[in-house]
């Protein structure tokens, strides 16, 4: 389980650095300090991509990846009982 999940980390990063490579464009946001101009690690990408609200920069990520939008893979909470 832990080698598929280094190998998707890896398959992130990749894809991310190819992105960046093939566009010009560096992910605005990603990094403080205005330092978005070095490479992209998976880690940064996952950190950011949360199943909520999608921040520009969480969008920006989605879309250059060309990944579906959060609600194709992430349910609504479900309350068990009502409250």
């Amino acid at each position: 389980m832990v080698l598929v999940a280094l190998f998707l980390f890896a398959l992130i990063e990749r894809e991310a650095r190819r992105e960046v490579q093939h566009s010009g464009e560096v992910f605005t946001g990603l990094r403080a300090e205005g330092r978005d101009h070095l490479p992209v690690t998976s880690t940064q990408l996952v950190d950011v991509l949360t199943p909520t609200t999608l921040t520009p920069i969480q969008a920006q990520i989605l879309r250059r990846l060309q990944l579906p939008p959060t609600t194709v893979y992430v349910q609504p909470s479900i309350t068990p009982y009502p409250p």
